[in-house]
């Protein structure tokens, strides 16, 4: 099924689907401006930071696009607080249940996760295994720099070799 995106003059995008044969018209999904700008500026890190905990191109791509889609539905509500922060959880929450069932457990890559609090492991993956900066880390969890920066230094307070 391809799609072709544009954007209307109602500030919404479009995304056009080709139908299959039988069926009259092709089915047109209008999606805000704001949150197609969103995934444009977030997905790929998003989908680095979900390989970089599943280990698995497919399961990670599958994982963000599941993510995106559930803050699709709540975008209105999510503009209401602040969107990075729901795609956050969303993700967050959307890994923890695939690297339950993933083989990328046995192999160590949540290992940080068993000795830190979550926010923290998400911090020293998005800093040192990614290499953002704090100030990216932060814009992309939706809080604060000084709040990645807290929790890098308390990653590094439990876990001293690190």
């Amino acid at each position: 099924m391809a799609a072709k995106p544009h954007q209307g003059s109602s500030g919404r995008s479009s995304v056009r689907a080709h139908q299959p044969s039988g069926l009259s018209e092709p089915l047109t999904i209008c999606l805000p401006l704001d949150y197609t700008a969103f995934c444009l500026l977030y997905r790929d890190a998003y989908l680095r930071y979900a390989q970089a905990r599943l280990a698995d191109a497919e399961t990670s791509r599958t994982v963000v696009e599941m993510a995106l889609g559930q803050l699709a539905l709540n975008w209105s509500a999510a503009l209401s607080s602040c969107p990075a922060a729901v795609a956050w959880q969303l993700l967050g929450h959307l890994i923890t249940l695939s690297s339950g069932q993933a083989a990328a457990v046995a192999t160590g890559r949540e290992d940080i996760y068993r000795q830190l609090p979550a926010v923290q492991a998400d911090a020293v993956i998005l800093c040192h295994r990614l290499s953002l900066t704090p100030g990216q880390a932060a814009a992309l969890m939706g809080v604060e720099e000084p709040a990645v920066n807290s929790r890098l230094s308390a990653a590094l307070r439990r876990l001293p070799a690190a």
